[in-house]
């Protein structure tokens, strides 16, 4: 899989993005990418704990969001409290920067930048560097 993050020129306040949310907020939708079934991924993931009440204040949301699935994401769905974007492909999927950026130039504000990003399926590891480890011979 491939994250895209598409990250807008401009800053989202965490205390603007906090109080769009409603009081109270329906938790009956999770998602999981356990079961590997990206064909429905858009679906599991379509967020309805803050994405309709966030998206108003990112400009440009819907248009780049649409133009992502148009051009082959899985799934599209604002990252936190934004104004990040993340948008999903099948690993291998070529075109998709071609094919998005239009919709991401000529932004209000500026252009967005596309960030390509591929999962770690290994877990953390950790790496010495020579001669930072000592033993003490003891």
């Amino acid at each position: 899989m491939v994250f895209n993050a598409l990250v807008p020129p401009f800053e989202l306040e965490t205390v603007k993005a906090r109080a769009a949310l409603p009081a109270t907020l329906p938790f009956k939708d999770a998602a999981s990418f356990i079961a590997r079934d990206y064909e429905t991924l858009g679906v599991a993931c379509k967020d309805r704990l803050h994405e309709d009440y966030r998206a108003p204040l990112i400009p440009g949301f819907q248009e780049v969001a649409a133009a992502a699935r148009a051009a082959g994401a899985l799934v599209v769905f604002l990252s936190g409290a934004g104004p990040t974007v993340m948008a999903i492909c099948r690993a291998g999927d070529s075109g998709f920067a071609e094919a998005l950026a239009p919709a991401m130039r000529g932004r209000e504000g500026g252009a967005w930048t596309l960030l390509e990003m591929r999962a770690d399926d290994q877990g953390a590891s950790l790496e010495a560097e020579p001669g930072i480890f000592t033993s003490s011979g003891s």
